[in-house]
């Protein structure tokens, strides 16, 4: 996603409030069986190199919604565009049937919105009484972009998935990480070049 410009909506009706109310009464059991599938596809990948796994801080409990690991370019050897190496890694993912993806290719200073400064029209916030000038130089943030480049998000870790589906994806990712130095990530980049045209 890109914004161009700010906005919230806020509008909830009372259908969804009402659906939303009888949910968190399952919230426990539904956070139980995500952190179980979770815990399976943690513990399958511990150890693969070339991929940097997420980290439950002590003291805290992650809600698993999302299984995000990053590729590690260093581990595997790999020189050339980080990026590049990530995509060509979820497409191998996906041939594989494993559901992964990514949700956010922009780090948020790299956004239309903050580098036109212009989020309401005129200027605002960023002219007008009160405003400062600030910098979005994305050369500022170079961890959200590094993370930007090589997170995936592996998909399917809730229920009504089952443990056996859990092992059958930690099994195709460690089959593509296996066998990372084998993708032709040029190869690739070339082809997805192609594709757009």
């Amino acid at each position: 996603y890109h914004s161009y410009g700010m906005g919230w909506q806020y509008r909830a009706t009372d259908v969804a409030a009402a659906f939303c109310r009888a949910q968190l009464m399952k919230l426990d059991y539904l956070l139980e069986g995500t952190r179980k599938l979770a815990g399976i596809v943690l513990e399958g990948l511990k150890d693969v190199k070339g991929l940097i796994a997420p980290v439950e801080p002590e003291g805290r409990q992650h809600n698993w919604y999302n299984v995000v690991y990053r590729v590690d370019p260093k581990a595997i050897g790999y020189t050339g565009n980080r990026r590049d190496l990530r995509d060509a890694v979820v497409a191998a993912l996906n041939a594989e049937g494993v559901q992964a993806g990514m949700w956010q290719r922009w780090i948020l200073p790299a956004m239309t919105v903050f580098q036109a400064k212009n989020g309401f029209g005129r200027g605002s916030p960023w002219a007008g009484y009160g405003a400062r000038d600030v910098s979005y130089d994305v050369d500022q943030f170079p961890e959200a972009q590094r993370h930007v480049d090589t997170y995936f998000i592996l998909h399917g870790n809730r229920p009504p998935n089952t443990e056996d589906a859990m092992h059958q994806l930690v099994a195709a990712v460690r089959k593509v990480m296996d066998n990372v130095r084998e993708i032709d990530v040029d190869k690739f980049i070339a082809q997805r070049n192609a594709a757009k045209k």
